[in-house]
């Protein structure tokens, strides 16, 4: 009777490996509606694997209750063995010496809890993770995209784990503020969660302005050469015969930066440190409608053919 008790419980240990970790062939179901046929295919999913992560436990055990815990068609010690199975490294040292019984896969279970849901020893991880998040620069969208995600996936590990709203709102919240801080965001982001939600939509905008300058770079890619009269020079170069007045309307109709004259960003985000020679403004002075001295003579408003003045007079800000 024993050598069958045991020859019995090794096939059932079988049965439930063969059920859940040989990978089977797609499966095919046919449902028949209204005189018509639906084929679906599918594979049994496979069962996740818990290697001590902490963050990462509670997930794990959902998953796992649902899988084999919740499945009445197992016995207590079919349970333990299945959950052994899917332990590897500390989890697994921590229930390895337990054998496989009703009593023991409870403790198994109590033992996985007590270690990986000690909720002092997740708050200290999720402020690790969140103080060594990069500080973000608006400038590297891969990266800022990547942190904003980043900031996301902590704040719902953090409500998963229901942190105490101490920790949440006093410690994560302004640790989550030091890495894109403004005053806008502070405003907006009253709570942790309001926060989170104002980085998403900031990333999503500063996204977008990056989507826009990228048109504008290729729309300006069609004027290879000047944007005013189509030779072979820079645009801050030209010396065609037409008014500043002339020139100021292309750039407008164009999308030119008043700056640099360039096509893949406006005024207010160019780099260029360069003012207006002529009157201290910052546009460039081919297209000053302000009276200035060329080849001295005054000159009226807007009507200054700018060919008469020396190249590079008044400077390129794209050099």
């Amino acid at each position: 009777m024993k050598i069958a008790f045991q020859f019995e419980s090794y096939t059932q240990k079988c049965k439930v490996l063969m059920n859940y970790f040989v990978p089977a062939p797609s499966t095919t179901t046919t449902t028949v509606t209204t005189g018509h046929s639906n084929t679906i295919k599918y594979q049994k999913r496979s069962l996740p694997v818990f290697e001590g992560d902490m963050l990462r436990f509670n997930l794990f055990f959902r998953e796992f209750e649902r899988m084999i815990d919740n499945d009445e068609t197992l016995s207590l010690d079919e349970k333990f063995f299945a959950l052994k199975s899917m332990l590897k490294g500390e989890p697994l040292r921590l229930v390895a010496n337990l054998v496989e019984n009703a009593v023991n896969y409870q403790r198994a279970k109590e033992i996985l809890k007590e270690k990986y849901q000690d909720e002092k020893r997740i708050a200290i991880l999720l402020v690790e993770k969140v103080k060594s998040l990069p500080v973000i620069n608006e400038n590297d969208i891969n990266e800022l995209e990547k942190t904003v995600d980043e900031i996301k996936c902590l704040y719902r590990e953090a409500v998963d784990h229901k942190l105490d709203s101490y920790i949440m709102e006093n410690i994560i919240r302004p640790a989550f503020l030091s890495k894109w801080y403004s005053q806008l965001a502070a405003q907006s982001g009253t709570t942790c969660e309001k926060l989170v939600e104002f980085f998403s939509q900031a990333a999503k905008e500063c996204i977008r302005n990056r989507e826009i300058l990228e048109v504008n770079r290729v729309n300006v890619s069609t004027y290879n050469n000047c944007a005013f009269c189509g030779q072979n020079h820079k645009s801050i170069s030209c010396n065609a015969n037409m008014t500043n007045i002339d020139r100021k309307d292309i750039v407008f109709k164009k999308k030119l930066c008043f700056v640099c004259l360039q096509g893949n960003h406006r005024a207010g985000q160019c780099k260029s440190k360069y003012v207006c020679k002529k009157c201290g403004k910052r546009h460039s002075f081919l297209i000053c409608t302000e009276n200035i001295v060329a080849t001295g003579s005054i000159t009226a408003p807007g009507n200054v053919a700018v060919q008469t003045v020396p190249k590079n007079l008044y400077g390129d800000p794209t050099a």
